[in-house]
């Protein structure tokens, strides 16, 4: 199953997060264990507000890839540009930037795509997407392009993973106010959905090429 990952990859991401908002937060520390005099019932108050948060938080993570649907995923990546594959031949055509093919197999390859491009901008994109796709559906199972969708597909919901987190610390700890807010915490999360995003966008484009030096290697190997 290619989305196996949530089950190991997005759990482990989700919690590597919620650790690191409890160090910022510190939730728990060593002195407020030993020192449960007066401090016991604000402490006790404390975890129980941070487990329930916690916990939810979890749930919510892992339930993203549901409440998010695929086109509010693909804006939180690309925002309001295009995915790869709605301006793959439109870029290739211009320049190609993987080293294991050239510009000019591009072109040969994909003639009668160029040929019947549309010129209204909004039916291109659907054409070189839907062209896109029609290749892809012949190599889904090769091993490269399976391995980098799969890589994809983590990124992505790593990205949303961390929009959802962002949403509920900021609920819990500026609209219900259970948790302190940390500027820290927004700081963190937004350098890792940046990062995530990078990542997300470079593994597209890979799977992108990888499709494409497939359909090469196909047609090399018919011809021989």
């Amino acid at each position: 199953n290619i989305k196996d990952y949530r089950d190991k990859e997005l759990k482990l991401y989700a919690l590597a997060n919620i650790f690191v908002i409890i160090y910022i937060e510190k939730i728990i520390t060593i002195e407020g264990l030993l020192n449960q005099n007066d401090k016991s019932t604000a402490l006790f108050v404390t975890i129980f507000n941070s487990a329930l948060f916690l916990s939810i938080l979890y749930i919510f993570v892992l339930l993203s890839d549901s409440l998010f649907s695929e086109s509010i995923k693909n804006k939180m990546i690309y925002f309001w540009g295009h995915l790869p594959g709605e301006t793959v031949f439109s870029r290739m055509k211009i320049k190609v930037k993987d080293i294991r093919f050239t510009q000019q197999q591009v072109l040969e390859q994909y003639k009668s795509i160029y040929d019947n491009m549309p010129s209204q901008r909004e039916n291109k994109y659907r054409y070189e997407n839907a062209a896109w796709y029609t290749i892809y559906s012949r190599y889904r199972d090769n091993k490269m392009v399976y391995v980098s969708n799969r890589d994809y597909l983590i990124c992505r919901d790593m990205t949303s993973s961390t929009v959802v987190i962002l949403i509920l610390y900021s609920i819990f700890s500026v609209a219900l106010q259970l948790i302190p807010f940390k500027i820290e915490c927004v700081i963190y999360l937004a350098v890792m959905f940046i990062l995530t995003n990078v990542a997300t966008r470079t593994k597209g484009d890979r799977m992108i090429n990888n499709v494409i030096i497939c359909d090469l290697q196909a047609k090399n190997k018919n011809e021989e």
